[in-house]
């Protein structure tokens, strides 16, 4: 197993967990709202 790969891989892996993250963190959020109004 190459390491620079490995690490690569592993900053790509966080940085999407992050974005998929975001993305449902906005969503439950949006829902959220709709229901308040």
């Amino acid at each position: 197993m190459n390491i620079r790969k490995y690490l690569i891989n592993k900053k790509l892996g966080t940085f999407w967990q992050q974005e998929i993250f975001k993305n449902l963190l906005v969503t439950t959020l949006g829902e959220i709202g709709k229901k308040e109004r």
